[in-house]
């Protein structure tokens, strides 16, 4: 068996590092090869869980579990990671299902928790022992029955996690059949595509919209009409959003392009509005964001002390949207280059620092929104493309309005 813990210290030094941990040693290292191999499939940073085989070997790697008590240098509150690995077995294969099974209902956190501890020289220690002890507490229990093998992704619910514990609890996982096997998904934001494309066997994510297990054709990409139980409907709002955004973007343009040369009042002079004149406000209405002067303020208008200044931020692009989180310590710019940028609030500098995403539209940015979470961004783009991007940056989700 081995072990790897993903943490932090609370000084600036002790950054984010890989550790393998043995009984007498607990020393630093490189990311290991297998979770590299399967941490794209995750949203590493909140609570995510993925088993998987690969050849000989079996993985379960559990992301973004909160420490209750460490917090880092700026008072973020520290996230762990543990990587398990093992050599291929029946018996170890069921030890990971026990164990994946106590992550789903809530009941691995406190325990890793208590096994990572602040450490004044080092950044964190892990007791090796009390990881030992997790497992060696586990249930042992008899399976009988091999769960089914086809495919099914599934929204990521309380109830549906119960649902895939209770069946890691009582069936044994499908016959290998390949080299690599991805068994189980369980994230925030990853899209349905990406999940299918690795052909993960039972798949979670708050992107997938069925409410209940629905089963897909590994050979199609598309999802068999064919449910576990329950309704179809809609798990979220984010897709439907960036649908909405990109429609109201494309109406603007053939509104502009229609007085501006079809009018059917002869003379008439459109008077549009100068450039900068863009606000918007959060989700939740507590912040509104606006470009003013050639400087975005971020105002709460829920702050009873009138006195409080708005926070601003001088953008070095051509502002053509924005969007705001609910705490106001985000702000997404679209810009008329087709780049998308990301305003965070440093408390520590008492100001903004923002970053461009890598990719880019072709051509204007229209709008753009953040989830209320402040953890889903989406941009639509005068090319007619719709992107759904991560806090990193990243496309998570792309749509091409026909």
């Amino acid at each position: 068996m081995e072990i790897y813990v993903y943490s932090a210290g609370v000084s600036q030094q002790d950054d984010y590092c890989w550790r393998r941990i043995t009984e007498n040693n607990q020393e630093e290292i490189s990311e290991p090869a297998l979770v590299s191999k399967f941490k794209e499939l995750l949203e590493t940073e909140s609570p995510s869980l993925l088993l998987a085989r690969d050849y000989n070997q079996l993985i379960l790697l559990v992301t973004g579990i909160k420490a209750s008590q460490r917090k880092d240098y700026r008072g973020r509150t520290i996230r762990n990671s543990v990587a398990w690995i093992f050599p291929y077995s029946e018996e170890n294969e069921q030890k990971l299902q026990e164990l994946a099974a106590l992550s789903l209902r809530g009941e691995l956190d406190n325990k890793i928790d208590d096994a990572i501890t602040q450490d004044d020289e080092y950044g964190f220690k892990v007791s090796f022992q009390e990881i030992v002890d997790i497992i060696s507490s586990l249930n042992k229990r008899d399976r009988i029955n091999t769960a089914e093998s086809n495919y099914m992704l599934a929204y990521n619910s309380p109830v549906n996690r119960d649902k895939l514990a209770t069946l890691l609890e009582t069936k044994s996982l499908p016959h290998q059949e390949k080299n690599v096997d991805v068994l189980i998904v369980v994230t925030g934001i990853k899209a349905e595509d990406t999940l299918i494309k690795n052909l993960v066997w039972r798949g979670l994510s708050n992107l997938i919209k069925y409410q209940s297990f629905t089963e897909y054709n590994p050979q199609v990409t598309n999802i068999v009409k064919k449910n576990s139980g329950g309704s179809r409907t809609q798990a979220n709002n984010s897709q439907m959003l960036i649908l909405i955004f990109a429609g109201l973007g494309l109406m603007a343009i053939f509104l502009w392009f229609f007085f501006r040369f079809f009018s059917p009042i002869q003379g008439l002079k459109v008077e549009y509005p100068p450039a900068g004149a863009i606000a918007a406000m959060s989700l939740g209405g507590q912040h509104i964001v606006s470009n003013t002067n050639g400087n975005l303020l971020v105002q709460s208008l829920t702050d009873t002390n009138t006195s409080s200044s708005p926070r601003a931020v001088k953008p070095t692009i051509e502002i053509s949207s924005l969007a705001v989180n609910s705490d106001g310590t985000v702000i997404i710019g679209g810009a008329n280059d087709g780049q998308i940028w990301l305003w965070q609030y440093d408390n520590a500098q008492k100001q903004f620092q923002g970053k461009p995403f890598l990719k880019k539209h072709i051509g204007k940015v229209l709008s753009v929104a953040i989830s209320q979470d402040g953890n889903t961004i989406a941009s639509s783009g005068a090319d007619g493309t719709v992107f759904m991007w991560n806090r990193k940056g990243e496309i998570i989700d792309e749509k091409k309005l026909k």
